[in-house]
């Protein structure tokens, strides 16, 4: 997921730079092409949305062998799971570069038939001009005839032009649909397991305490429970440490969920804003306006815009993941204050022995053999 975002940035990148040297250069606009880095943005942006659904995923069914004294359902295995998230998203990538390629390969083709009418129309205009200088009737014959067959060369890549800008057209508005079509399963699919997992924890925060800690694959995922010991009593009626200790795992888990529902809004935004670039490419690409100055402003700066949303989410975890390496997160230092420790958890729960029952020195009595003397 980082990477995808990484090559996603970059991307963005060359393409805002690509975008800017065209607006600028006319000779630059004629040999740049920005359908790779339009096709590595969207081809990073997929993988992206699917890696975070990925993790919802995993955080459905981790752990799910805990729950053994329920009925048993059928549960996907990581290995279909894995399989699921990463074969499906190369599908869409490969469906995604077919029509971008023909992008290229149809804009390659456009830029060629581009620049050889520009050369015959300037050969064209040196023919002009000779004939306004020509005084021979002979060699305004020979510039007529070649001025003519100039002409006729320029109508014929006039008409190869027009047909290259048609199949050009016709081949982004394919890459709309697919996008879109995409977009729309992606976002779908995002909202469903989205909505599972927010029930699932809703379910889970439910249950009752001691339910809870026995069979919450959620608590486990947030926090790290406490470790089984052969030393196990009976559970004590909750003294206060142990309720203050629970309210403050319960307001943890909370604040952490909190972030994972910000995540997801800012990858849901992502989407629906990468869904209304598709939306107004197709309308504007089919009214024949999207070559406008305004809209192709908008159209070129939607594209940046969704992979910032997306980058958000994951700018957000890197740091977190940055600041647990460095030996506490800034989230949760201020719970892990209050917060006792396992040790000190185990330890509360354990019944103090009382000064009798301390451990008693052991009183090692032989018996020493007789010595006898003899007679």
């Amino acid at each position: 997921m980082t990477a995808s975002q990484l090559m996603g940035s970059l991307a963005t990148g060359a393409y805002i730079l690509v975008q800017f040297m065209i607006t600028h250069s006319a000779k630059f606009a004629l040999h740049a092409q920005v359908e790779p880095a339009l096709a590595m943005m969207c081809v990073c942006e997929m993988l992206t949305y699917w890696s975070q659904m990925h993790c919802f995923v995993v955080a459905i069914y981790y752990n799910h062998r805990a729950v053994a004294n329920r009925a048993r359902r059928w549960t996907p295995s990581p290995t279909f799971i894995n399989f699921l998230f990463l074969g499906f998203p190369i599908i869409l990538v490969i469906t995604a570069l077919a029509p971008v390629i023909g992008l290229s390969l149809i804009h390659r083709q456009l830029t060629a038939r581009v620049l050889q009418t520009f050369d015959t129309l300037m050969s064209g205009s040196l023919i002009w001009e000779q004939m306004r200088v020509s005084t021979s009737e002979k060699e305004k014959y020979q510039l007529t005839a070649q001025l003519t067959q100039v002409v006729s060369q320029a109508k014929t890549l006039g008409d190869e032009v027009g047909i290259r800008v048609e199949r050009l057209k016709t081949c982004f508005y394919s890459f709309l649909w697919d996008m879109l079509a995409q977009l729309c399963i992606t976002i779908m699919l995002f909202f469903f397991v989205f909505s599972i997992f927010l029930h699932k924890v809703q379910q889970k925060e439910g249950q009752p305490e001691n339910d809870s800690h026995k069979s919450s694959s959620f608590r486990r995922w947030f926090k790290k429970d406490l470790p089984p010991t052969s030393e196990t009593k009976p559970m004590d009626p909750p003294n206060e440490n142990q309720e203050q200790f629970s309210n403050t795992s319960r307001v943890l888990i909370n604040r952490q969920l909190a972030y994972l529902v910000l995540r997801a809004l800012f990858i849901i935004i992502a989407i629906a804003t990468s869904i209304t670039l598709c939306i107004l490419g197709i309308l504007r690409t089919h009214d024949g306006t999207s070559q406008s100055p305004y809209w192709r402003a908008v159209m070129t700066w939607l594209p940046p815009l969704a992979g910032t949303w997306s980058a958000f989410p994951i700018a957000w975890q890197c740091w977190g993941l940055y600041n647990d390496e460095l030996g506490g997160s800034p989230r949760t230092s201020a719970n892990s204050k209050n917060a006792p420790s396992a040790g000190e958890t185990i330890q509360k729960n354990t019944i103090q022995p009382e000064h009798w029952e301390c451990e008693l020195e052991e009183i090692e009595i032989r018996a020493s053999p007789m010595i006898i003397n003899p007679q």
